[in-house]
């Protein structure tokens, strides 16, 4: 065996390894305990998908015509770990990869701001922290002078986008939202109009990192798609807070949506 077949062997087993630790960081994380981070969970999946589609391909990682691509993953691996590409960012450019160099069929969608029924109360996404603090006669919580803005694109509308994608032949990522821009401000206002109460809105400091602007550009989906959002922003909140109004006072005050009691009786 050459030098280079036996490093891609080694690295082959290293992939391994970490998709094993990065399941296990699942379960560790079910018992409370907290000893794998994260990034072995999004590694585990990314060696799972590396194994699976080249054990499809059925080249098999040990062709010397694999090296190249065996490097670009260690590399974007490498950055990941680093921290210098964003994980999204680092999917894409896996997928991409595959799709160029094997021809596997492959589409890519940017999902931006979705809501609809169904929602988790405590998700730390603005629309229901904002619905929840209604329903609780909580004040409404506004981190900065409210000023960023958001698009929110229904769910019906999000899953007909991809439906699209799916059937086409686009390949390049593939931005699915809402361009419909609302101030945080004016959208806590939206909100105390919509559930009837009376909540005070409060602000409090806007934590590092947030962005100011949060709306995607559908230019490309309306071309090649033939598709833009249908629903209007009161349509959609008006449906999601029927369904956010019949949980239960134990579910409105949950802190914790993932339940796994089931699994250890």
């Amino acid at each position: 065996m050459s030098m280079s077949n036996f490093l891609i062997l080694i690295f082959y087993y290293f992939v391994i390894l970490i998709s094993v630790l990065g399941y296990g960081s699942f379960f560790l994380k079910v018992f409370e305990k907290k000893l794998v981070s994260n990034n072995f969970g999004y590694v585990g999946l990314f060696g799972i998908y590396v194994i699976l589609v080249y054990s499809y391909l059925s080249n098999f990682i040990l062709a010397h015509s694999q090296f190249h691509n065996i490097l670009i993953l260690i590399i974007g691996t490498i950055l990941f770990f680093l921290k210098i590409i964003k994980l999204a960012r680092f999917q894409e450019a896996m997928t991409m990869a595959y799709h160029t160099f094997h021809g596997l069929e492959t589409r890519i969608v940017r999902i931006f701001n979705t809501y609809g029924p169904r929602m988790r109360l405590n998700d730390g996404r603005v629309l229901p922290a904002f619905i929840g603090q209604a329903l609780r006669g909580e004040d409404i919580t506004i981190f900065g002078d409210g000023s960023q803005t958001r698009s929110f694109c229904f769910m019906d509308d999000l899953i007909e986008g991809i439906y699209r994608l799916l059937l086409s032949d686009y390949s390049l990522p593939m931005n699915i939202g809402n361009p419909d821009e609302i101030s945080i401000k004016d959208f806590a206002e939206e909100i105390i109009k919509l559930t009837g109460t009376n909540q005070k809105v409060v602000f409090k400091d806007l934590p590092e990192g947030d962005p100011e602007k949060r709306r995607p550009d559908i230019s490309k989906a309306k071309e090649v798609l033939g598709w833009e959002p249908k629903v209007q922003r009161s349509e959609g909140l008006k449906i999601t807070y029927d369904y956010f109004k019949q949980l239960s006072e134990e579910e409105l005050r949950k802190n914790e949506h993932k339940n796994f009691d089931a699994y250890f009786r």
